[in-house]
């Protein structure tokens, strides 16, 4: 969870009871409030880069479907630096052949990672699912993030004839949400 939420806001249900709490910070934190809400603390890795004033820029894409080709070359733009300096970039993203991709991104780790979600592929109009990208960073380009998100996304007329294409190349029994 980032440095914006309030942990008073943290409470689990009553049928979460046998879970704990588990805060994972910097190497070197002095105490802080995560060490009271934790029930265990586990150090991270150390920070690649040292942001003297975060910010954090999010973007709820629901609905929309990207080209995974566009997303693909966004994202190392957005991890190399083209858009400001960014410390932590987490995104879930619905792509043209139905399905929906976490993509996550550390600085100082090795790499990118990205994850095919176990979700059925979509197969039918617009996904109704969450998907979304968040960014904490420091003198984020937000304007250009957003626009070239939005060059990213797909036309109506274009998901349909990708859903058309891989309802042929899967089956026609394939649903939205089978």
């Amino acid at each position: 969870m980032g440095f914006q939420i309030d942990l008073t806001s943290l409470i689990l249900p009553d049928q979460m009871a046998d879970c704990r709490r588990v805060a994972v910070l910097p190497p070197g934190t002095r105490h802080t409030e995560w060490q009271g809400w934790a029930d265990v603390v586990v150090t991270g890795v150390e920070p690649g880069v040292a942001l003297s004033q975060p910010h954090l820029w999010r973007s709820v894409l629901s609905g929309q479907v990207l080209d995974p080709a566009s997303l693909n070359t966004f994202w190392y733009e957005l991890t190399h630096g083209a858009y400001g300096t960014v410390q932590r970039a987490k995104g879930i993203f619905d792509v043209a052949d139905g399905r929906s991709l976490y993509f996550d991104f550390v600085a100082g780790l090795a790499e990118t990672t990205y994850l095919e979600l176990n979700l059925p592929l979509w197969c039918n109009g617009r996904p109704d699912r969450f998907s979304g990208i968040e960014v904490v960073g420091e003198a984020l380009d937000q304007e250009a993030i957003a626009e070239i998100i939005k060059a990213c996304c797909l036309e109506d007329h274009v998901i349909a004839y990708y859903q058309q294409q891989l309802r042929e190349s899967v089956g026609e029994g394939i649903g939205s949400r089978e």
